[in-house]
């Protein structure tokens, strides 16, 4: 399962958890350069489904990953987007992974679901 899978995942249940609402979809992108963190969570289309101020979501939202997802070492507020920081240990199991497998890149990886990017394929 790839960062993004598990995030989706972990966002929903912590929206759930916290809310009692089931998401349908979660938005990423990637993190603005001004900020830290390694992908974003836009919290905006949430408040469909989520009534509350989205800086507060974002908060709630970004605690219970932090709380609960390894692959979570931090994350930041800004209006209503939560900037993910990714844990080193994700990348280093990921190139660990990469290393061990003889026929990374050679093309029989995307029939098994790698990508060329670490974590989101529109990179």
């Amino acid at each position: 399962m790839n960062i993004e899978q598990i995030l989706d995942a972990k966002v929903k249940e912590a929206v759930m958890a916290s809310y009692g609402v089931e998401l349908t979809s979660v938005e990423f992108q990637p993190t603005r350069k001004d900020f830290e963190g390694d992908v974003t969570v836009v919290v905006f289309p949430m408040l469909r489904q989520v009534k509350g101020n989205p800086v507060q979501i974002g908060e709630q939202i970004g605690t219970y990953l932090e709380k609960e997802v390894d692959e979570v070492a931090g994350f930041n507020v800004v209006k209503g987007f939560l900037n993910i920081i990714i844990a080193d240990s994700y990348y280093l199991n990921f190139f660990k992974e990469v290393k061990e497998d003889a026929h990374f890149g050679l093309g029989s990886n995307i029939e098994r679901g790698h990508h060329g990017g670490i974590f989101f394929s529109q990179y």
